[in-house]
């Protein structure tokens, strides 16, 4: 059971800090999402704001997409398969296939893989 707690903390890490680098890249983004966090909790208690999550459209969207451009998971995952096959929820795979979560990330799959 520690080692699933430990593997969402590193993963929630992971995926804040990779968020927060988009955003501290990408200025013009940084200065909407506050706009849009202090218009959410002007006059507000931010304690009290309990439906915050769905006055922050903007913000769930960059979340979501550097998501895409950095899967947390996807850093404990290999690049390929290296047993002769490796099965995954009843599906055969054989060794040398790329990992999926490569797709998303590989700029020779997607060209534009690195627009945030």
């Amino acid at each position: 059971m520690d080692e699933i707690l430990l593997l969402n903390v590193d993963v929630s890490f992971a995926a804040t800090s990779f968020a927060l680098a988009d955003l501290a890249r990408h200025t013009t983004v940084q200065e909407k999402v506050r706009q849009e966090v202090d218009d959410a909790l002007r006059g507000a208690d931010p304690s009290s704001c309990l439906d915050l999550d769905k006055r922050l459209p903007y913000m769930e969207m960059i979340l979501k997409e550097s998501a895409r451009m950095h899967p947390a998971l996807a850093l404990s995952l290999p690049e390929r398969t290296v047993k002769p096959v490796t099965d995954i929820g009843g599906f055969q795979i054989p060794k040398g296939v790329r990992n999926m979560a490569c797709l998303f990330v590989n700029k020779t799959i997607l060209s534009t893989s690195f627009a945030f």
